[in-house]
Parts: C-alpha cells; structure tokens; sequence
C-alpha cells in the first residue's frame, strides 16, 4: 500500500475511530463520476469502484441493475478515471477497486496507479489468483471477503488480507432489508480468533443508522454501504449527501 493508505489505517489502529466504505458503480449513467467528490466530502474512506460483471453472484438487485446500465466493458481500465480523481480528492479517501475474478481481468494488461487496495470477491482459481497477484507486483494492498457462514478456506483467506476484511452482515445478497444480525458479533469474533488482525468491516444488509451503529456495537472496525447507497444516488446529490452525511455521524459516534 502507497503512503497515503498505510497512513489512513495507521490513523485507525491509533486513534481507534472506525471507517467508512461506501460503493461506487463505475461507468452508471445514472451515477455521475463527479459524485466521488460527495463521498469524500462527507467523510467516505474506502471507495469501492465496482467493476462491472456478467455474474455478481454475491449482489442483489439494485447492483445488478447498476451493472446492467453500465457502459464499461467489464475491465478494470473501466475504473481508469474514477482512480485519478479519487486519488486527487481533498480528503484522502482511498480507491479500492471491486471485482468479480472474471477471465478477462486475468488477462488484461492494467495500469495499478492510484489503486490502492483489490478486493477480489470470488472463488479461488487461477483467474483471481492471477488478478490478485498482479496487484500485490503493483504494491496494491489486498482486502478480503468473508461471507456470512464462513469455512476453513474462507477463514484462510481472511488471514491473507493486508489492508481489512468485509465480513458479511445479513445473510444472503446485497440489499436493502429490515431488522438486525443477530450473530454478527459471534462470526466477528471468530475471524480474531482465526488469527485475523487487519480491521474488519461488516457489510451486505447494512443501510440504516441504527443497523450501522448495532454493526459497530458488534466490535466491527468501521461498515460498508452499497444499495442504499446507489439508490440515494439515483435520486440525485442532495439525496446522496443526506444520507452519506447521516452515516458518518453514525461512524462518528454522533
């Protein structure tokens, strides 16, 4: 990880506050590019850039759709311009690029500057093991997923993580719903005691104050935004604003 990132993080361990990463759907026209500069203001940490993919298999309906109206290709170039101008924001907020392990990212010739931190979310195969590799040549710092009913493997790959985890929160796949997880706490625990000891972040399910503070309340390191996200963005920048704004205070302790 570059200088900026390693000090974002080191800035957590010491100070014990907790981080925000929100998604970001490169390439949606209904999600303009300048919208990274909301994210930043109101205090978004991690960038997710997601990349388009024929199969988001962990994302519900409102990524999918996302990915649906996307112009990119499916490659990471896709999230070309949207690193440089993440890498420029005022606040520091860090891209971290989002894909499926598809064969044509494998493939693909790509530029690692101002990328950050990979998080590859897949099964294991010579495709993810070849996108993953060419970013840690690059100095890319890796995050992993952990989904919600973890395995051995799932806790292995947890423990290769040098930036965070994104633990699952809700069972099932990305979305809008009600109510809490009642065994967030439990799995969090489990991932420290796996021998976990980058921070971990819980997501999927996550859209309201009072889910994110009982995520918190779990002992998570900070929580990961998505479709709530991405709609309030459909609706436009106050929507956006409002609701990255209202997070935050959350993640704030306010």
């Amino acid at each position: 990880m570059d200088g900026t990132g390693s000090a974002l993080f080191d800035r957590i361990d010491a100070s014990g506050s907790k981080l925000l990463s929100a998604y970001f759907p490169v390439c949606d026209p209904l999600v303009p590019l300048d919208y990274l500069k909301i994210y930043d203001e109101f205090g978004v940490d991690l960038i997710e850039l997601g990349i388009k993919s024929a199969n988001p298999h962990h994302d519900g309906d409102t990524i999918r759709q996302s990915m649906l109206r996307s112009t990119g290709q499916g490659r990471l170039a896709d999230a070309g311009e949207a690193l440089r101008m993440t890498a420029g924001l005022a606040g520091g907020s860090l891209g971290v690029i989002f894909a499926y392990p598809q064969p044509g990212l494998a493939e693909e010739t790509f530029d690692w500057t101002g990328t950050d931190i990979l998080l590859c979310a897949g099964a294991d195969g010579s495709h993810r093991e070849r996108l993953v590799s060419d970013a840690k040549s690059a100095g890319v710092s890796t995050a992993e997923f952990a989904p919600h009913h973890m395995r051995e493997g799932d806790l292995a790959r947890a423990r290769s993580a040098t930036s965070y985890v994104f633990l699952q929160y809700a069972a099932g796949k990305t979305g809008i719903r009600a109510g809490f997880d009642r065994s967030a706490k439990a799995r969090l625990q489990r991932l420290r005691q796996s021998g976990v000891s980058v921070p971990v972040l819980l997501g999927v399910g996550l859209s309201t104050p009072d889910q994110c503070r009982h995520a918190l309340d779990c002992g998570a390191d900070g929580i990961v935004i998505g479709s709530k996200t991405v709609k309030m963005a459909e609706k436009g920048r106050a929507a956006l604003s409002d609701y990255l704004g209202e997070i935050r205070q959350v993640i704030d302790g306010r």
